[in-house]
């Protein structure tokens, strides 16, 4: 303080750490694969100057409204999903959470899963002189992958079905003409397709 006569002593130094809620969370990223999808992250850049107690992670798909997935540990800096279904695109945020306050979601990251696709449906079979005749249709759900074309199966009991034919993905249609008259022949088609990057086959139809 100052007055007429002069200046008084100072007062006791205070010190104080400017304090504020972090940055959002960095890197989200996502790894699919077959029944799971993989979600990592990393701290933010800024951590406001507090140390950081939670991470919150979200999810949202067309069905179903934002959720979190995840509320925990600060150390933990990805989640393993299970919860996921082929064909679905699921969109991640992540939030940080410190002493102070939240962040700010991180910006969207999106991924549409991959599975197996399922059975083709509607086999039929039609027997004449020494042929049988084999007609499917698409499987009803490709469950996001990508159709590459059939396996035809026969044998001669329903659970001794050997691969006798693959045809292309437009053609669902095959003439067995390696048959002998007077025998039971039984029948299964698998579609084959490509989920990430793997070829995989689905469950065969019914014989």
């Amino acid at each position: 303080a100052l007055n007429f006569v002069g200046e008084s002593i100072k007062s006791n130094d205070v010190s104080t750490i400017p304090l504020g809620s972090p940055g959002s969370p960095n890197n989200l990223s996502l790894k699919g694969g077959i029944g799971y999808i993989d979600v990592t992250w990393e701290d933010p850049l800024d951590d406001g100057g507090s140390t950081l107690t939670v991470f919150k992670l979200y999810r949202e798909d067309p069905s179903t409204m934002l959720q979190i997935i995840y509320d925990g540990d600060e150390t933990i800096y990805s989640l393993h999903d299970v919860d996921v279904k082929g064909g679905v695109r699921y969109t991640y945020f992540v939030q940080a959470t410190s002493e102070v306050g939240a962040s700010n979601k991180s910006d969207p990251v999106s991924l549409t899963q991959q599975d197996v696709c399922s059975a083709p449906m509607n086999l039929e079979g039609d027997a004449g002189d020494s042929f049988v005749n084999i007609s499917w249709q698409p499987p009803l759900n490709m469950k996001g992958s990508t159709l590459i074309g059939y396996k035809v199966l026969r044998g001669l009991s329903s659970t001794s079905l050997n691969e006798i034919n693959q045809t292309v993905k437009g053609d669902h249609f095959f003439n067995d003409t390696t048959v002998l008259n007077g025998n039971t022949y039984y029948y299964s088609v698998q579609a084959v397709c490509e989920v990430w990057g793997t070829m995989s086959t689905s469950k065969g139809t019914d014989p």
